[in-house]
């Protein structure tokens, strides 16, 4: 049987074994036999191996070798145990493979943390190159593009009108004999810059164009500081068509190159900037001359819009100024680009075909009934709006231009009366041709 000595330890007098207290006081075999436990917990039944092999790793440590040797100081002059880790072989042994354990645990976290930290390391160093790479790439793309812009003419500006921010070129403040502006949207940025008249003038042009130009180009031509400008841009629309931004440039042009602006007063119908009657009277003169020379047909119509009624309210009623411009933007995406809409009425619309054969002539009726039968999306509401159509063409109805201005509109009047969607004009006394017969040319 072993000694009483613990193996971690040397004892003390016998005398002092007594005022020990037993590490199992439940098993009368462990009460000061220490080596049971760290030795041989096998032969003693109930301990748990692995608390007895953690209890002998701690013995043997540094730590348990020190409170051993300090055990009992503090009530005796004398230590009741003397450490003894360091003369047993097997023991020695089991601590240089803790401690050889415990440094290679430590060496493979320094190792891991040395790889992680190069690795991230060699990442910024790559991030960082690559973010230089593109920054120079951009610079020298920004210096192209200042140097492209500063030889350039023009005065460049974007209008954003959600944000209310508005960024020009120095160019642009040259053009307009600005040193420096404040202005947040364009309309400020034109009133500091020209007078009041011409300011006013130019600005409600610019709300109009804006307004109605529907992806088109918008071209106003003014005067600053004696000299003639022209303002192009083009307005981006959201989902439901309103403008958000508009951008474009301003330059000098010569007054052989500058034409006449889209917005001239006296010319255009403010509401949905569609040509007037006086508008629409010259370009059928010079429809009609064209005609002339090239022995071809025009046809003229006039679109009248009768009622209004929702799907909550089925009674007629007039169209008010939104339905106005809905019903313009429509009626102007129906046509070709050489064909001529124009609002000479409230709520009458006059559409010029020039050059053009039967087929044309019926496929463009057509397409204006269908468009008119769809329904117009105003404010959140769904509306349904009755039309009528009268037609008029040249030469067979009339080789002046306000003859067949007039005859479409009795035309127009007779299809409102009679309640048919197109009506083409014949003389008194024969029956106009309703949209029942095709229209010839």
């Amino acid at each position: 049987m072993p000694s009483r000595t613990c193996p971690a330890t040397s004892a003390s007098p016998p005398e002092r074994r007594t005022q020990l207290a037993p590490l199992v006081r439940d098993h009368r075999a462990l009460r000061n036999e220490f080596h049971y436990i760290v030795v041989n917990p096998d032969k003693v039944n109930g301990v748990n191996a692995k608390l007895a092999d953690e209890f002998l790793g701690f013995l043997v440590s540094d730590r348990g070798q020190r409170m051993i040797s300090r055990f009992g100081l503090d009530r005796a002059p004398i230590a009741l145990f003397t450490p003894a880790a360091h003369i047993d072989p097997t023991l020695m042994m089991r601590r240089s493979q803790t401690q050889l354990a415990s440094q290679q645990r430590h060496t493979y976290l320094l190792s891991a943390a040395v790889v992680v930290a190069l690795t991230l390391s060699l990442l910024g160093l790559f991030i960082y190159r690559r973010a230089r790479a593109l920054a120079n790439t951009a610079m020298h793309h920004a210096d192209r593009i200042e140097r492209a812009v500063s030889a350039s003419e023009h005065g460049l500006f974007e209008w954003d009108m959600q944000a209310g921010s508005l960024y020009w070129t120095l160019q642009t403040l040259d053009l307009l004999g600005l040193e420096t502006s404040d202005a947040r949207n364009l309309h400020a940025l034109l009133r500091q810059a020209l007078e009041n008249s011409e300011a006013s003038r130019v600005s409600m042009a610019l709300q109009q164009a804006i307004a109605v130009s529907d992806g088109k180009l918008v071209r106003i031509l003014f005067r600053s500081r004696g000299a003639q400008m022209e303002l192009r841009g083009h307005a981006e629309r959201d989902d439901e068509g309103n403008p958000f931004r508009f951008a474009g440039a301003i330059y000098q042009v010569t007054d052989d190159q500058a034409q006449p602006s889209v917005f001239d007063e006296g010319l255009r119908d403010i509401l949905t900037g569609l040509p007037n009657r006086q508008l629409i009277s010259d370009r059928l003169q010079h429809a009609l001359s064209q005609c002339a020379r090239t022995q071809a047909s025009c046809m003229v119509l006039m679109v009248s819009i009768n009622a209004v009624r929702t799907a909550e309210n089925l009674s007629d009623a007039a169209p008010d100024d939104d339905v106005i411009r809905a019903i313009a933007a429509r009626l102007r995406q129906l046509l070709r680009a050489s064909d001529t809409i124009a609002r000479v009425e409230h709520t009458t619309f006059a559409v010029i075909l020039p050059s053009t054969d039967e087929e044309h002539c019926r496929q463009a009726v057509e397409k204006l009934l269908a468009g008119l039968e769809r329904p117009f999306h105003v404010r959140h509401r769904s509306l349904h709006v009755d039309g009528a159509i009268g037609c008029a063409i040249y030469p067979d109805h009339g080789e002046q231009h306000q003859t067949l201005l007039q005859r479409a509109q009795l035309a127009m009047l007779q299809a409102t009366r009679d309640g048919q969607s197109l009506v083409i004009f014949k003389a008194p006394s024969e029956p106009g041709r309703t949209a029942d017969h095709a229209p010839h040319a």
